[in-house]
């Protein structure tokens, strides 16, 4: 059977729309979670958009210490506000923990196996992992000196093009479903990089109001 002209170019259509279709649906499979970012992003911040990117560091452990940094006290801060929850499950741990004895690393309970914790959890990660307005990816990483990030049997490192499988998921706690591990790098414990200096980033290091989360953040 030969097809008319007006036949073919109806077929070549709906060819086309069943791609596109395809094409939209893969993207939703694979990465349904992209569009879940703090708006706006504070790397887009103009003082920060006009400020020179911190450098990538990895700062591995160097023994333990007894009390959290001014930086980690300040991404608790962060976290309170930008996840409104209040649900600390560790800092600094003296038993072979690794950058937890040093007060740099932060476990915050936000369970994967619950659909609106992980969105939460989601939400603050892809928000440390997007591009910011000049192309710079993980820009907010990078200027809040997060080194490290762990979720879901996978981990991002300082430098790292994407996300890695993690070594240890034998249960939910080892392989951090139930909660998400952060770093900070040392400069960032001591509020030195460029997003804790910054204006943005002063509500929560106590320079600006009280950083309690009583405002802004998801929902406000």
């Amino acid at each position: 059977m030969r097809l008319t002209r007006s036949s073919r170019h109806r077929s070549r259509i709906a060819a086309a729309a069943v791609s596109i279709a395809a094409l939209v649906g893969f993207c939703l499979l694979v990465s349904p979670s992209l569009a879940h970012q703090l708006d706006p992003n504070p790397a887009n911040d103009r003082e920060l958009l006009g400020a020179k990117l911190d450098p990538v560091r990895y700062d591995g452990a160097d023994g333990c210490v007894r009390r959290e940094p001014k930086g980690m006290k300040a991404l608790i801060r962060f976290m309170k506000r930008n996840t409104r929850k209040n649900v600390v499950y560790g800092t600094i741990r003296c038993d072979g923990s690794g950058v937890h004895e040093t007060g740099r690393a932060l476990d915050w309970m936000l369970d994967a196996r619950i659909k609106a914790d992980k969105r939460l959890a989601m939400t603050v990660i892809n928000t440390w992992m997007a591009d910011d307005k000049r192309g710079r990816a993980n820009a907010l990483a990078r200027r809040m000196g997060v080194q490290m990030i762990i979720y879901r049997c996978r981990y991002w490192q300082a430098g790292d093009n994407g996300w890695n499988p993690y070594s240890d998921c034998s249960n939910p706690t080892a392989g951090h479903i139930d909660h998400v591990h952060i770093e900070l790098t040392k400069p960032a414990s001591k509020l030195e990089t460029s997003f804790w200096r910054s204006s943005v980033g002063a509500e929560y290091t106590g320079k600006a109001g009280d950083g309690d989360g009583s405002s802004g953040g998801i929902g406000a």
